[in-house]
């Protein structure tokens, strides 16, 4: 439970991961990800939203925006598999990568993957994954670093580098 199966398959759940979810990746991501399209005005209207109901409004629209331009939308898909990818195979070279995470609104265990997607060198966001009845992980949600450190000091008060509490909750 507290180790990602190297030989196991990640299923990333592109559509929530880019519609529900694109709130909480990181704003580079999502700037270069829309740069050079309409969606720029919806991007710069998500950050002058001022109640959570025009923040919504604004956030669907935005991934409606992204969603309906193929290219675009498979540019973002791969983008997530990328760093996907690179986080496994660091993950392969020490487990203490990967951090065991408690999901106590629905009583089961995750396990976060640290996303590098603006820069190589910096993880922006972590992956929840969970593992499913065959054996792979479904990836359905995301998370920011300060979430990710609270959801894995429930389980263990060691967390991995990515984690570290003064670059967190900076």
């Amino acid at each position: 439970d507290v180790a990602i199966r190297p030989d196991a398959m990640v299923i990333p759940d592109y559509r929530s991961l880019l519609s529900a979810g694109l709130d909480r990746l990181p704003q580079g991501f999502v700037s270069e990800l829309v740069a050079g399209s309409g969606a720029e005005e919806l991007l710069a209207s998500l950050g002058q939203a001022t109640t959570p109901t025009s923040h919504t409004r604004a956030m669907r629209d935005l991934a409606r925006a992204v969603a309906d331009e193929p290219g675009r939308y498979r540019r973002a898909c791969r983008a997530l598999e990328d760093a996907i990818e690179l986080s496994r195979a660091r993950a392969r070279r020490s487990y203490r990568h990967v951090a065991p995470a408690y999901d106590a609104a629905r009583d089961r265990m995750l396990l976060l993957l640290p996303l590098a997607l603006v820069d190589d060198a910096r993880v922006d966001c972590a992956l929840a994954l969970e593992l499913m009845p065959s054996g792979a992980y479904q990836a359905a949600s995301v998370v920011s670093p300060s979430r990710a450190y609270a959801c894995a000091r429930v389980v263990s008060a060691e967390c991995p580098a990515w984690l570290a509490a003064a670059d967190v909750l900076a």
